[in-house]
């Protein structure tokens, strides 16, 4: 039996980022410092990283960083572009 893993595409807008969450804590800036290097690296205000790219170069947790997305999606400033498998 195999098992299929679903990875998440994301669309983020790190210059909103910080904003949301007052006083930033340990773990927004974890996140923050992983979607800045990926803006970085491709050169664009606008990244496109998959949550299992994010997962890996934050070193977050995979339920601590989903439920960061989702309140990053709810807030206007991430969009959750596909689903694969």
């Amino acid at each position: 039996m195999k098992f299929q893993q679903v990875q998440e595409l994301w669309e983020i807008n790190p210059n909103q980022f910080l904003g949301l969450f007052s006083p930033p804590g340990q773990k927004e800036h974890q996140l923050f410092a992983a979607i800045c290097g990926a803006a970085v690296r491709g050169k664009t205000d606008l990244v496109r990283i998959s949550s299992q790219e994010l997962e890996k170069e934050s070193g977050l947790k995979s339920d601590e960083l989903s439920a960061m997305l989702v309140q990053l999606e709810k807030k206007g400033v991430a969009r959750r572009i596909k689903e694969s498998r």
